[in-house]
């Protein structure tokens, strides 16, 4: 079971997080876009990933933004079509990864979260969907 201290801390580290989501969210909101859902949230240790299924419509436009906590300084993001095609990535060494694309079919797409540099283990990440 998680310690007071623990706990305290999973919620500093989501709310460093959070902010650099509310900030990326802010500009996509100027350029016409907006969120399709809150933000998706974990944590992982250095090189775990993890996948989350999204549902998007043929033809819209979307961009999917990515953060993490102070102790990771790289993770990717990559999104899947229902068809197992990779329609986006960024896999840049850097903590704040951004899809933008096109969806080319209805249905169910997968996020792969990939964290691949984490100084402290477990770092926390974040992505959220945003629709234009």
């Amino acid at each position: 079971m998680a310690q007071p201290a623990q706990l305290d801390a999973q919620g500093n580290w989501r709310e460093v997080v959070r902010g650099q989501l509310t900030r990326f969210a802010a500009t996509l909101t100027q350029r016409g876009y907006t969120a399709m859902a809150e933000p998706v949230m974990g944590n992982l240790r250095d090189d775990q990933n993890s996948y989350h299924d999204v549902a998007l419509t043929s033809g819209g436009r979307y961009v999917i933004v990515g953060a993490c906590d102070q102790d990771c300084t790289d993770v990717d993001l990559r999104i899947y079509a229902p068809n197992g095609d990779r329609v986006a990535q960024d896999i840049e060494v850097d903590d704040r990864p951004v899809l933008e694309f096109t969806a080319p079919a209805t249905g169910r797409y997968r996020v792969q979260v990939l964290m691949a540099t984490c100084n402290t283990s477990p770092c926390y990440w974040g992505f959220q969907v945003f629709a234009r």
